[in-house]
C-alpha cells in the first residue's frame, strides 16, 4: 500500500487476522483505539511512517501473538502524556519520540534506533528488552527504567546504551542484564 491512512479520534480500528504491509506509506493515528487481534502482525515497511498523535494504548485483542514490526519510522509526534505499547514490538528501523512518554510494559526487541527528544521519555516499564547488534539510543530525553523489574538481553557496550539511567527513582535494584 502507499498513500496516507488517517485513524481519527472517533475510530476504533481492529485489523482482521492477517499480515498488514504498509509500503512507503503514512499512517496518522490521531485518536481512538487501535488493536491488533487474533495473532496479527502490522509491518511498517522501510520508507513507511507510523505517526502517533495520541496517548491511547496500542493494545492486543484476543489470542496472539499480536505484533508490530517497525522497519520504517515509528513516531510519537504529538500529545504530552503517556502512551503504552502492550503488543509485541520489534524495532528494525527508527523510533522517534518527539513528545510525551512512550512506555513499554512488556519489553521489546530492537536492532534499530530510538531518538528521544528533550522532555520526552522512553520508559522501559517491565518485561524483557532484547538489544541486538545495531540498536542505538540517542537524544537529550530520558530513556531508562522508572519501574521494574526488567531484564535486558544484549550488549550494553553500544554507544548511548541506557546504562546511566537503569535505576529506579527509589534506587532499588530493578534490572537484570544478560549478555556482554
Amino acid at each position: 500500500m502507499t498513500g496516507t491512512l488517517f485513524l481519527p479520534t472517533t475510530a476504533t480500528s481492529q485489523p482482521p487476522n492477517e499480515r498488514y504491509r504498509w509500503d512507503a506509506g503514512t499512517v496518522k493515528w490521531t485518536g481512538g483505539r487501535f488493536y491488533l487481534e487474533q495473532g496479527s502482525t502490522f509491518l511498517n515497511q522501510g520508507g513507511g511512517v507510523f505517526d502517533v498523535m495520541t496517548d491511547t494504548q496500542f493494545a492486543p485483542s484476543g489470542t496472539g501473538p499480536n505484533r508490530f514490526v517497525n522497519e520504517g519510522v515509528f513516531r510519537k509526534s504529538a500529545s504530552n502524556f503517556a502512551m503504552a505499547i502492550t503488543v509485541e514490538f520489534e524495532n528494525r528501523g527508527q523510533v522517534d519520540l518527539l513528545s510525551g512518554s512512550l512506555i513499554f510494559p512488556n519489553g521489546f526487541t530492537s536492532r534499530g534506533s530510538f531518538a528521544v527528544a528533550q522532555d520526552a521519555q522512553l520508559i522501559l516499564g517491565g518485561g524483557v528488552f532484547t538489544l541486538q547488534t545495531g540498536y542505538n539510543f540517542t537524544g537529550a530525553g530520558f530513556y531508562g527504567v522508572q519501574s521494574g523489574p526488567i531484564t535486558i538481553i544484549g550488549d550494553l557496550a553500544s554507544p548511548n546504551a541506557p546504562t546511566d539511567q537503569l535505576c529506579r527513582a527509589d534506587d532499588r535494584p530493578s534490572v537484570m542484564v544478560y549478555g556482554d
